[in-house]
C-alpha cells in the first residue's frame, strides 16, 4: 500500500460540550494502485442529558440465589514479592 490519508471530525454540543458524534474518512491506494475511500459516521443522540436519579438507582440488588460470603478478603502487601 502506498500513502494513506486519515481524517477525524468530532462533533461536540455548543451548549453542553457533550460528545455528539464522529466522522472518520480514510483514503489511499491499494497494492494494485487502485484508489479507495472509506467513510464511517457515528452519532450519539441523547434523550436526556440530565436524568433525575434517586438513591434507589444506585442500590445493589443481588441476583436470585446469591449467598452472602462471610470470608474476609486476603490482605495484600504494599510491596511486590519478586524472586
Amino acid at each position: 500500500m502506498s500513502g494513506m490519508g486519515l481524517t477525524f471530525k468530532f462533533y461536540v454540543g455548543r451548549q453542553d460540550y457533550l460528545f455528539r458524534g464522529m466522522v472518520q474518512e480514510t483514503s489511499g491506494k491499494d497494492e494494485k494502485g487502485k484508489t479507495f475511500l472509506f467513510r464511517r459516521e457515528v452519532s450519539y443522540p441523547l434523550v436526556d442529558p440530565t436524568p433525575r436519579l434517586s438513591a434507589a438507582d444506585f442500590t445493589f440488588v443481588p441476583p436470585p440465589g446469591a449467598k452472602l460470603s462471610t470470608k474476609k478478603a486476603p490482605k495484600q502487601s504494599a510491596t511486590r514479592n519478586t524472586p
